[in-house]
């Protein structure tokens, strides 16, 4: 239960940063003045993404494993939060949005997959209770970082960076993974419940 504990911790300061970013990324357009339609396209391509990873994503698990499959996610994550206070071009939002979304969904699916590995069947609903818990406080605990700092700014998003970067510290100290010869089946089975809650999280 205490790597459980970890690896949760690690989502929770990721999915604050993720929490922000989205928060952040609305707020900047408008004070950009951009067009609805580029604004629904930006926001549109984190969900794009999300369908791709949610139905690609599981093979880099099932190659790399857990650990190595959640810091090049989480890193690559960071990198697109620091690209968008240094590219104001709407064509290079919507791209950094779909690798966003890309690697958001395979995290979550590593970490569904990995609870899914580790936890027994007694303690599974208490951990996944858990899980939904940290997703959603770490998403409304996000929404209220906004007010640190200006959104027309780039400390927002060097925070977003900050907190993606800081969540591999926990999950690198969480203890042995799940081996990568059994990642592919949990991993497979966490996509397919995304899909079926209809992109959540």
């Amino acid at each position: 239960m205490r790597s459980t504990a970890v690896l949760l911790l690690g989502y929770a300061i990721l999915i604050t940063g993720n929490g922000l970013l989205g928060t952040l990324i609305s707020l900047r357009l408008s004070q950009q003045q951009a067009p609805s339609i580029v604004m629904g396209v930006v926001q549109s391509a984190y969900y794009v993404g999300f369908l791709f990873g949610a139905l690609y994503g599981g093979a880099l698990i099932a190659r790399v494993g857990h650990h190595r499959a959640f810091v090049t996610l989480a890193a690559s994550s960071a990198c697109c939060a620091l690209g968008y206070a240094v590219w104001s071009a709407a064509s290079m939002w919507v791209a950094l949005r779909f690798v966003t979304g890309f690697c958001l969904v395979g995290i979550f699916t590593i970490v569904e997959s990995w609870l899914h590995q580790v936890a027994t069947n007694a303690q599974r609903g208490r951990v996944f209770s858990a899980y939904l818990i940290t997703n959603y406080l770490g998403v409304g605990t996000g929404q209220f970082l906004i007010g640190l700092a200006d959104p027309g700014g780039f400390e927002l998003f060097s925070a977003v960076a900050a907190l993606f970067a800081a969540s591999l510290i926990p999950v690198a100290l969480a203890g042995t993974a799940p081996a990568p010869g059994h990642a592919l089946e949990a991993a497979a089975a966490s996509c397919g419940s995304r899909l079926a809650r209809g992109l959540s999280g």
